[in-house]
């Protein structure tokens, strides 16, 4: 049987560090998609939850690991060995990153049928991102989490979204990358992150 891979993307975190001590301090947006990937992780025995995303505010503590801790604080109790079946992916600093990163963990354990989680207005992007860097020998199944944003606060992340999803759009283009090319897009990342 194979495993099922539950892949939770990270949210930028509060630029604080009180947030490290307290992982019920994370944005309820980053709370409803860790609690979703549970709700499936319970229902897909032998699943493994990967949570992705470096500490992009500098805070000393990586998205990915700010997770993991709000998991183990609300289910160790209710779900024991939940912390052998988490990974963390800690180098991602953007929806490509995530998905390059988790597709380097998901290579190395063949799996090829994630969910990947993310909110309501983020998914068009990231099924875009992930569809490209992924490629066709991937099958994943995209889950949205409400982000319970008013109408207004809503219409400006989808608006955001939108202008990120055309930059995503021209740089695969610009930069001439094909359908599953992580290693093009890995060379990048990794230039980009030597110059920052």
């Amino acid at each position: 049987m194979q495993t099922l891979d539950i892949i939770v993307l990270g949210l930028k975190l509060p630029n604080h560090n009180r947030i490290i001590h307290d992982p019920q301090l994370i944005p309820d947006i980053y709370k409803s998609r860790l609690d979703k990937a549970v709700d499936i992780y319970t229902q897909n025995p032998g699943s493994r939850i990967i949570i992705s995303g470096s500490d992009v505010t500098g805070i000393g503590v990586s998205e990915a690991r700010v997770g993991f801790e709000y998991l183990l604080s609300q289910y160790c109790r209710n779900i024991p060995g939940i912390w052998n079946d988490v990974l963390l992916e800690e180098q991602a600093r953007g929806t490509l990153g995530n998905a390059v990163y988790t597709k380097l963990m998901l290579l190395a354990n063949g799996s090829r049928t994630p969910h990947i989680i993310s909110s309501d207005y983020h998914m068009e992007r990231v099924n875009y991102v992930f569809g490209h860097v992924y490629g066709p020998e991937f099958q994943p199944t995209f889950i949205s989490t409400s982000s319970g944003l008013d109408k207004k606060a809503l219409d400006r992340e989808v608006s955001e979204e939108r202008q990120r999803l055309r930059r995503a759009t021209e740089f695969f283009q610009t930069k001439s990358i094909g359908l599953g090319d992580h290693k093009k897009v890995l060379d990048i990342l990794e230039e980009i992150r030597k110059n920052y």
